[in-house]
């Protein structure tokens, strides 16, 4: 008589591999290894966290229960939500890159902004300014340069691209005033007698040349029976500035 086979219990599923649900589980999860970019790895690590601990509070011994089909459907979620968190920091990443973009459009506006500033400070003569440029040195033994020959002075260097303009320890702008002083000639109120020496920042090449045209600055005071030294620089510093509430 043959003994009836012992009926297979449906229910036990598990295989006989002699690994825990956990080692069985962390193997699974090893054969998926996450992307290496550093913010995807953090938001894994924060999601595998988040998953043991969701397991280990709902039911914890009930783990070791799980068939192998369990935890693969355990590890497909998990999959999923590292797929849409990965999405996520992606999206993050476009994100920051655009607002780093962003960042540096609007520090280059703010920087030309600033330059702009620094430009018009020092056209107002309220800055000091540092820059290549010319000297020059007008001497006037008989006393005869007037103040007109002084602001034609000044025209000239203004059209040959001047940035910044000194005589004597005076800025000059554009509402500084030139007039006659008796022998001398007054600069913005101080007086300025021979030699009057003057710093220019420009273009020193395009300076001297305007001043020497026949006919110029150089010729009238050579004419007043003075003379115009010119000395090109790499750097010339003006600084004699302007009060605030005076320059405009």
């Amino acid at each position: 008589m043959t003994d009836p086979q012992t009926p297979t219990d449906p229910q036990n599923t598990t295989p006989d591999d002699g690994l825990t649900p956990w080692q069985r589980l962390r193997h699974a999860f090893s054969l998926r290894r996450a992307r290496s970019q550093l913010l995807a790895g953090l938001l894994c690590a924060v999601l595998g966290f988040t998953i043991v601990a969701q397991i280990r509070h709902t039911d914890e011994s009930g783990l070791d229960t799980l068939s192998q089909s369990d935890l693969v459907r355990v590890l497909d979620d998990a999959g999923t939500r590292n797929d849409r968190l990965q999405s996520d920091a992606e999206n993050l990443q476009r994100t920051r890159d655009r607002l780093e973009s962003g960042s540096g459009n609007k520090k280059a506006a703010l920087n030309r902004a600033r330059k702009q500033a620094d430009d018009l400070a020092i056209l107002a003569g309220t800055a000091k300014a540092v820059g290549p440029g010319v000297t020059l040195t007008v001497t006037d033994p008989q006393s005869k340069v007037t103040s007109a020959d002084v602001l034609n002075m000044i025209e000239e260097l203004r059209d040959a691209g001047a940035e910044a303009i000194q005589i004597g320890h005076v800025r000059v702008v554009a509402s500084t005033a030139i007039v006659n002083d008796g022998d001398a000639v007054s600069v913005g109120g101080a007086r300025v007698a021979s030699p009057y020496r003057l710093r220019v920042i420009g273009d020193a090449d395009t300076i001297a040349t305007a001043l020497k045209i026949p006919g110029g600055v150089s010729d009238v005071v050579n004419t007043r029976g003075g003379k115009l030294t010119i000395s090109k620089h790499k750097k010339v510093s003006v600084t004699a500035v302007v009060p605030e509430q005076n320059s405009k």
